[in-house]
């Protein structure tokens, strides 16, 4: 088995694993724990606002409406999510690519079982895996991490299924762990 693969970043591919990987962390729990928190703190100002116009009644006067109020305020979060997910997100990617050098330039990678040299002729460089801070596998590529929101693209579609096999056992020893 050769420990090389060779290919081209296209533009399509790049746009596919940065919307992947955003698109992952509008779902992630953690987001959906901090808008589920906005959720509760914009009800409950709602709620003291009511009670500072209308005192200890206001749940007689306001009770019914909070109902409503809670379920716009939802509605509204939900919607400022899916605008990102769908629209600012897109959006956000195709400048990324736009402005990758990298994009459609031949890369090399070579790898042995500690280290990956990537050479392009835009970068050349020997990494050691455990410079890298996790590394994910999608459907058609692997990131590789180097920083939370900084990865590499590693394109399935070049790699035989013995070396992608060999990349994963290499990632699980040598890299701090697969990403979630």
């Amino acid at each position: 088995m050769t420990r090389q693969i060779v290919f081209i970043l296209e533009k399509q591919d790049a746009i596919e694993a940065l919307k992947a990987y955003y698109r992952d962390h509008a779902l992630s729990r953690l987001t959906l724990i901090r808008l589920l928190l906005l959720w509760i703190v914009a009800v409950a100002l709602m709620s003291a606002v009511l009670v500072m116009i209308d005192g200890a009644d206001w749940y007689q006067n306001w009770g019914h409406s909070l109902y409503r109020i809670s379920a716009i305020y939802a509605a509204i979060i939900i919607a400022i999510w899916a605008l990102n997910y769908f629209v600012l997100i897109p959006h956000h990617v195709q400048q990324l690519v736009k402005n990758d050098k990298q994009i459609g330039l031949e890369q090399t990678w070579v790898w042995d079982d500690h280290a990956v040299a990537i050479k392009s002729s835009y970068i050349r460089g020997t990494y050691p895996f455990r410079l890298f801070s996790g590394w994910r596998e999608y459907p058609t590529f692997i990131a590789l991490y180097i920083s939370p929101k900084k990865f590499n693209v590693l394109p399935k579609a070049p790699i035989n299924d013995e070396q992608l096999e060999d990349l994963r056992n290499i990632f699980k020893r040598e890299i701090a762990a697969e990403e979630k």
